[in-house]
C-alpha cells in the first residue's frame, strides 16, 4: 500500500506538472492570437496609410505639374512677345535706314543739282 500510495504521489505530481505545461501553453497560446490579431490590425492601418500616402503624392505632383505648365505657358508667352519687340525693331530699322537712305539720296541729288547750277553760273 505505501509504495502504491508512493505511484499515485508520482503520477499526480506528473498530472500537476502536465495540467501546469498546458496552462503555460494556453497562456503561450493565447499571447500567440493576440499577436497575430495586432499584426493583422496593423497590416491593414498600413495598407490604408500607404494607399493614403499615394494618393497624396498623386496629388502633389499633379499640383506640381499645372505649376510647371502655367509657367512654361509663361515663358512662351515672354519669348513670342520678345520674339514680336525684336520683328518690330528690325522692321522699324530697315524701314528707318530706308528712309534715311531715300533722304540721302534726295539730298545728294539736291546738292549735286545745286551744284551744276552753280558751277554753270560760274
Amino acid at each position: 500500500m505505501t509504495r502504491e500510495l508512493g505511484q499515485f504521489k508520482q503520477y499526480h505530481a506528473k498530472l500537476k506538472q502536465h495540467i501546469n505545461s498546458d496552462k503555460l501553453n494556453q497562456v503561450f497560446q493565447a499571447r500567440i492570437e493576440n499577436g497575430r490579431s495586432r499584426l493583422s490590425t496593423l497590416k491593414t492601418e498600413l495598407e490604408t496609410n500607404l494607399e493614403q500616402a499615394r494618393v497624396n503624392l498623386l496629388q502633389l505632383v499633379k499640383v506640381e505639374l499645372i505649376r510647371q505648365r502655367a509657367e512654361t505657358q509663361d515663358y512662351l508667352l515672354a519669348a513670342r512677345e520678345a520674339q514680336a519687340r525684336l520683328s518690330d525693331e528690325l522692321y522699324l530699322g530697315n524701314t528707318t535706314y530706308k528712309g534715311l537712305t531715300e533722304t540721302t539720296s534726295k539730298t545728294e541729288a539736291t546738292s549735286t543739282t545745286k551744284s551744276s547750277q552753280n558751277e554753270g553760273e560760274l
